[in-house]
């Protein structure tokens, strides 16, 4: 099945945005840096946006580490005596019959 020609025009165009999108942010952090600064009187949003004290987030959660615990199973009586052998030999070995 093959796309049509404007689903792949939507595709590399959407990509292309993302790439330019990128690109033009680090170009900005490039030539203002972390600096406080104003486009024609107007704090800048990415520099708004990159301080931490502007942000609320919440404490990293502290996990305790797990404690190994070994649990004493008791074996029931009756399970015991099933695993004994059977007394004697076994039965003597097969093999396919000679012609």
């Amino acid at each position: 099945m093959r796309r049509s020609w404007i689903f792949r025009a939507f595709v590399l165009a959407t990509l292309s945005a993302l790439v330019w999108f990128q690109a033009s942010a680090l170009a900005h952090a490039a030539e203002h840096g972390f600096d406080d600064h104003e486009h024609h009187g107007i704090p800048c949003q990415l520099d708004a946006l990159a301080h931490e004290d502007h942000l609320i987030l919440p404490d990293p959660p502290v996990f305790d580490l797990p404690v190994a615990i070994r649990i004493e199973q008791a074996t029931p009586v009756a399970m015991t005596s099933d695993c004994v052998p059977p007394p004697g030999r076994a039965p003597p070995a097969r093999a396919p019959p000679l012609d």
